[in-house]
């Protein structure tokens, strides 16, 4: 099912390709919850250490307030 929905990804446009087949990615090898997921932001990724912070995120006007599920 996961190669079949990137394949679907190839069909978009360039620009939103990769960024769905990016989202894809981290949904499918990360192990994280959808809320975690669909609440992170670029500054939640370290690409050099290799790591993704789910961390509490205030309102503001790019994002929506939320906390993780454990509250840290």
């Amino acid at each position: 099912e996961y190669a079949a929905i990137l394949a679907a990804c190839g069909k978009l446009p360039a620009d939103h390709s990769a960024w769905w087949k990016a989202f894809l990615a981290v949904a499918y090898t990360a192990g994280l919850r959808y809320s975690e997921i669909v609440h992170l932001t670029i500054g939640d990724i370290d690409i050099d250490a290799e790591t993704i912070k789910v961390t509490t995120k205030p309102a503001s006007s790019t994002t929506l307030e939320w906390s993780p599920k454990s509250g840290r």
